[in-house]
């Protein structure tokens, strides 16, 4: 049981696997960082520890928070407030925002991460601090633009596909679905693919209306 779930022979208890579950929180707290945030440490805790915990519950603050602002600065501050302050993950991101309101570029940004960590360690590759590092940059970066957004985030590397999911649900919610271009959202046909057993392929819609039910 947790948390000996999160601690026993578990090399990964910092890396991304807990934040990537993280978003269907937000959307089920919208406008509410702080119940986002105890949702995702309840989901959280059952696999990770430290950084690996606050990183969910950062991500699930923020797109709670994107419900209800417009400004990408307000929602990356309000995952923000719902993180220790003086954890490696807090201080990895409060680093990042000072680097960009000191006027680094984007180009200079990514050559700093890429300095700092080591993509080919597996370990730091798929560790929750450089990949927030990159979610955030790449949302601060993208001037509200969906697109941009993902082309930041992958440009970057580390682990790729869970940051752009990242990014793309945070952004995504912020602007609507009117703000997402149809060239990312036709492709998909409104469809779902997952690994889930029984669950291999589901309509977005109804997949909707099913966590509306049990909300």
């Amino acid at each position: 049981s947790a948390p000996t779930t999160a601690t026993f022979q578990n090399p990964f208890r910092e890396w991304v696997g807990a934040q990537i579950r993280a978003e269907v929180f937000g959307w089920v707290n919208p406008g509410n960082p702080e119940a986002a945030a105890e949702a995702a440490y309840r989901d959280a805790c059952v696999s990770h520890t430290r950084n690996g915990i606050y990183g969910e519950m950062f991500v699930a603050a923020m797109v709670a928070a994107a419900v209800h602002t417009k400004n990408i600065r307000e929602i990356i501050q309000a995952g923000l407030g719902e993180i220790p302050q003086k954890s490696r993950m807090a201080l990895a991101i409060q680093s990042v925002l000072a680097d960009y309101d000191s006027g680094m570029t984007y180009e200079e940004s990514l050559e700093k991460l890429h300095k700092l960590h080591d993509e080919n360690n597996i370990f730091e590759w798929c560790h929750v601090i450089p990949n927030e590092k990159i979610i955030v940059l790449s949302l601060l970066y993208s001037e509200g633009d969906y697109t941009r957004a993902i082309g930041n985030c992958v440009q970057f590397a580390f682990d790729t596909d869970s940051n752009a999911a990242i990014v793309g649900a945070v952004i995504g919610t912020l602007l609507g679905p009117d703000g997402i271009d149809e060239a990312w959202t036709k492709p998909t046909g409104g469809m779902l693919a997952s690994s889930v057993l029984d669950e291999h392929m589901n309509s977005i819609a109804h997949l909707v209306d099913r966590t509306m039910k049990i909300m």
